[in-house]
């Protein structure tokens, strides 16, 4: 987590940002190949969808504070 910590990842995302931030975030920090493209917003559609189908939380609209607990409860487990 301290490459996290140590760096401020740049987000265009409009739609669903959080889980484009999240995914883009654990790229960088298992330096996945794909890193740079998903920073530029390209290729994260299915990869966003798939985690939030898995953690069954409607992110859409920001969701709320409610979603985002429900979100985060997911994540931790």
């Amino acid at each position: 987590m301290s490459a996290i910590e140590e760096s401020i990842v740049g987000l265009n995302a409009v739609f669903l940002c959080l889980a484009h931030a999240l995914i883009i975030a654990v790229a960088r920090v298992n330096g996945h190949s794909k890193q740079k493209s998903y920073r530029n917003g390209y290729g994260l559609k299915k990869l966003v969808e798939g985690l939030l189908k898995a953690s069954g939380v409607n992110l859409r609209n920001a969701g709320g504070l409610e979603k985002l607990w429900q979100f985060q409860e997911y994540l931790s487990d």
